[in-house]
């Protein structure tokens, strides 16, 4: 893999211009909300399936689990479009619990939350061929701010430190703006992330400094009963150290139609555009079909299906056409017990300059509540990313096969506390001398929220 010298103009596109136009057009919108009530409700998330962005993959997958989730739009504007898997059985029972909000202002709640992890691990990479066992302490303090009914921020500071000094202690950040409104007969909905991150990555075998901003707009209309249009556009930049930099724009526009009291189909088609810093930049489309069936009170069902054609600019201007999924069956044999089997491909950037990374995977995970107050988790994947060079129309640089296991017991304390003891075993298989490696992890988290 190389990193070679030629530099080029990215397409100019302000950040700051891009995140203030959007968040000016929310203001609007919600400045009219309260001036007129709309006689359209939004419809409740329950009645349509999730969807496949098409859209570019940014943050590599990481050899140390992630700790943050980004926070949603106020559950009164989430429209119909976002529609994740139950909530993990520990985390809804957290969520249920009930207490009092620590700090109000008019419209303003103030929910703090606080988490500490400590992990201890073996085959951990600072760099590619070199493997290293270390203790890794993480503390991270943060606020979700519920501004109304229609905005929510939330920040999160994450400290690192590590035992074995191979490693680089590290400040991370995560911030996140996340807000909608209804306008006439339109359901609006925007978002504006930022991230920080100094992790090992299995893809560059090495703790990668990156940054990451992620801007998001959805926008919903109910056409007539039972069918929905709904048309999305992200912005997506990439900055990681060493690293070409990427910038991705991605349009995603779907059709949906309830055929049956339980069953939505949809069909929409995606396209962007990225540009990176060393390499061809390129332009994609992606025709897609969906399908959500909640098949009966227990049990529902997911599916994406898409052909993905990407053309390189630069000569020999090449064209890469693979198909993409991605689908999730979730079964509730009892109150107590969830089982989600998931399965995807997706095609993306890669780190590396003049490559593109096509990454097949697979993942069973069981969630079971036993004695009222134990959760066990239960995550079992298999994922295969091959590594495509954009010079060559059959040249594969590098293939990767790799197996997860995460297990997790946990309790609840004090309402909305939580303490979990962590295990988890990565094994990678690399045709790429110095990127296979295999880690085993155990630890514990001690976590509160508001």
């Amino acid at each position: 893999m190389k990193i070679n010298n030629k530099r080029r103009h990215l397409l100019s596109c302000s950040r700051q211009e891009s995140i203030a136009a959007l968040i000016a057009v929310l203001l609007l919108c919600t400045g009219r909300l309260y001036a007129q009530q709309s006689a359209v409700q939004p419809l409740g998330a329950d009645q349509i399936g999730g969807q496949m962005q098409s859209g570019q993959a940014t943050g590599g997958q990481q050899v140390i689990a992630p700790i943050s989730s980004t926070p949603q739009a106020p559950s009164a504007l989430q429209g119909i479009s976002e529609v994740g898997p139950i909530p993990d059985l520990m985390e809804a029972a957290i969520d249920a619990i009930q207490v009092p909000t620590p700090v109000e202002a008019g419209p303003f709640k103030f929910l703090p939350h606080l988490l500490y992890r400590f992990l201890y691990g073996n085959g951990i990479q600072p760099q590619p061929g070199f493997q290293a066992t270390t203790g890794v302490s993480t503390f991270a303090p943060g606020i979700l701010v519920d501004m109304g009914t229609h905005w929510t921020l939330d920040y999160t500071p994450t400290w690192n430190w590590y035992s074995n000094h191979v490693f680089t202690d590290s400040v991370d950040q995560e911030a996140a703006l996340n807000g909608g409104a209804q306008l006439s007969d339109w359901v609006l909905q925007a978002g504006q992330s930022f991230t920080t991150s100094h992790n090992p990555l299995v893809e560059t075998g090495m703790q990668t400094e990156e940054k990451d901003y992620l801007t998001t707009f959805d926008a919903q209309h109910q056409v007539a009963p039972g069918l929905l249009l709904d048309l999305g556009l992200d912005q997506d930049v990439r900055l990681a150290a060493g690293f070409p930099t990427s910038r991705a724009w991605d349009n995603a526009d779907w059709l949906r139609y309830r055929v049956a009291p339980k069953v939505v189909v949809s069909a929409g088609a995606g396209a962007g555009y990225v540009t990176v810093s060393e390499g061809p930049d390129q332009y994609y489309f992606t025709p897609e079909a969906q399908v959500s069936v909640e098949a009966t009170d227990k049990t529902s069902f997911d599916a994406t299906v898409g052909y993905q054609s990407r053309t390189f600019i630069e000569e020999p201007r090449l064209r890469h056409d693979s198909p993409v999924f991605q689908a999730d069956i979730v079964n509730r044999p009892t109150e107590t017990t969830k089982i989600t089997l998931s399965g995807s491909k997706q095609v993306a950037v890669s780190y590396f300059v003049d490559e593109t990374t096509q990454t097949t995977q697979w993942d069973f995970k069981v969630d079971q509540r036993f004695l009222q107050h134990l959760f066990l988790t239960a995550d079992l994947g298999e994922e295969y990313v091959d590594y495509l060079s954009t010079l060559t129309q059959s040249d594969t640089v590098r293939d990767d096969h790799d197996l997860l296991l995460n297990v997790r017991l946990g309790t609840t304390f004090l309402g909305r506390g939580s303490f979990a003891l962590l295990y988890a075993r990565s094994h990678n298989d690399s045709s790429l001398a110095g990127y296979s490696f295999t880690s085993n992890q155990v630890g514990f988290e001690v976590s509160y929220k508001y």
